[in-house]
């Protein structure tokens, strides 16, 4: 009985936790917008794939990792695109597993040659899983052995849901673009138990980014300032994310702080990356600034990303001679 009881309070724990961080975060979420922004699939130039994985808090083992893959292709003709992306994030090492499979498609409105709307649709399927087993109860440790394995078994508590999410995205004279985003729109619930707080919370989140280009001098490779901030809302909690990129020739750098509205500051991300026409590769790494004794410098993060990018060319219509008569 004891111990039953024991499994419901930590399940309720995690829930909570869930609840404050339910969605998985990438620091560089320039290069992660189809995760961010429904929007951004009709916006491409050319088909990419892309690749993410995060570690989070490493100085614990397996507190939270995740794993990201997608692929993106415009449809130039329908004035659309259309996205497929995949995400798996474990917290815990495995004691919770949250895996989602997601569609995106968007349609594209032209102003004018420079300035364009995007507006995205996401329908995403969720598979959570609980496994109480790797859960360490008071009956397992043996004060003069340490842990042992405990006698009772759990069943692993699985759950599975849909959810949806909507975008819109601006851009003008290929120097700025602004969104905005809500994420799980019918805040899909009931996983793991029916407490009423245990559900997908909507949240709500903005990003602007420019494009400035640094003239150097002659003969120089040019460099472009990319500043870019990010506000993110989920019921009291709130984030705020702002920094700039720069590019040098095949080089990327960057610097992004994030904090709260009361401007208490939680990560400092430094970035790395290197840029060549067809693909990018970055790394970036979040510095703690919060204070937790001896944790603080145990809850960093490790984020590397990987994009390809196949630039898409349109077919030329062949254009048949006039036959004139002879005279």
């Amino acid at each position: 009985m004891y111990i039953k009881f024991t499994l419901i309070l930590i399940i309720s724990i995690l829930s909570n936790l869930e609840n404050f961080a339910q969605d998985p975060y990438f620091s560089n979420y320039s290069a992660n917008l189809i995760y961010l922004n429904p929007a951004f699939v009709s916006s491409l130039a050319g088909y990419e794939v892309s690749v993410t994985y995060r570690n989070q808090w490493p100085g614990l083992k397996d507190a939270f990792v995740t794993y990201g893959a997608s692929f993106s292709a415009p449809m130039i003709k329908y004035k659309s695109g259309l996205g497929f992306h995949f995400l798996n994030d474990v917290q815990g090492g495995g004691i919770i597993t949250s895996t989602s499979v997601n569609t995106t498609y968007a349609y594209r409105i032209k102003f004018n040659p420079r300035i364009f709307l995007n507006a995205g649709l996401r329908a995403s399927y969720y598979f959570k899983n609980l496994n109480a087993d790797n859960l360490i109860f008071e009956s397992d440790i043996n004060g003069g052995q340490g842990i042992t394995n405990g006698q009772d078994v759990f069943e692993t508590v699985k759950s599975t849901f849909w959810d949806f999410s909507l975008g819109f995205m601006a851009e003008f004279y290929d120097m700025f673009d602004a969104g905005f985003s809500i994420q799980h729109i019918t805040q899909p619930g009931g996983y793991f138990s029916t407490n009423d707080n245990n559900v997908f919370f909507r949240s709500y989140s903005f990003h602007a980014s420019g494009k400035i280009p640094l003239v150097v001098g002659h003969g120089v490779d040019p460099a472009v300032l990319r500043p870019s901030i990010l506000f993110q809302k989920c019921k009291q909690h709130h984030q705020l994310v702002y920094g700039s990129g720069l590019s040098v020739s095949s080089l990327s750098f960057g610097l992004w702080l994030k904090n709260d509205f009361k401007f208490s500051f939680s990560s400092l991300t430094a970035l790395a990356g290197f840029i060549q026409p067809n693909y990018k590769l970055s790394y970036s790494y979040d510095i703690n600034l919060t204070r937790a004794g001896f944790l603080t410098y145990k809850l960093g993060a490790h984020e590397v990303t990987f994009q390809l990018t196949i630039r898409h060319h349109e077919k030329r219509r062949k254009h048949r001679a006039i036959k004139y008569p002879r005279l």
